[in-house]
């Protein structure tokens, strides 16, 4: 199981699973959420868009506890068909629109001393398509080598085509 638990606040814990969608010509709504010992999280529902892979992320879940040996569990996916009529290859017109690059990325470590008591992230984002996005979603993953060690959820408003950001 790829499954991953990871403590984001005192009492709080996310939970991460990496999912693909093989299939072109189809989006994949997937319900989900995860089980420990008798506990149930929240199911959320994310659509996996067509050869994408994206994280089944239940973000914030309490309890007093590490939730040890978490599983992921499929409740439903409902595929919806694109109308190849609309949409011929889905795959390149995905590449078109979601075109986001990200420069001048840094991490920096609690300086208690400095009166920093919390690990930094900041980096620049751009929308390198030519289309805008109202309020693009994304899974910022925090990786050591191979391995996910975090993950962290963010979003922009109006973000405009050609538009960087710092974030």
């Amino acid at each position: 199981d790829s499954s991953k638990i990871f403590k984001s606040a005192e009492g709080r814990y996310d939970f991460f699973t990496p999912a693909t969608n093989p299939n072109n010509n189809f989006l994949a709504h997937v319900d989900f959420h995860y089980v420990y010992g008798q506990v149930d999280t929240a199911v959320e529902t994310l659509t996996l868009l067509p050869l994408s892979t994206q994280g089944l992320i239940v973000y914030g879940h309490e309890s007093g506890q590490y939730p040890a040996q978490a599983r992921m569990v499929i409740d439903a996916i409902r595929w919806e068909r694109i109308d190849p009529h609309m949409i011929v290859d889905a795959g390149a017109y995905m590449q078109e629109r979601v075109l986001f690059s990200i420069d001048n990325f840094s991490f920096t470590r609690p300086d208690t001393a400095g009166g920093s008591f919390t690990n930094e992230l900041s980096f620049d984002i751009r929308n390198d398509s030519v289309y805008s996005f109202w309020e693009p979603t994304f899974q910022v993953l925090l990786k050591r080598g191979a391995s996910v060690v975090g993950v962290i959820p963010f979003s922009e408003k109006e973000f405009r085509a050609g538009q960087s950001r710092t974030v």
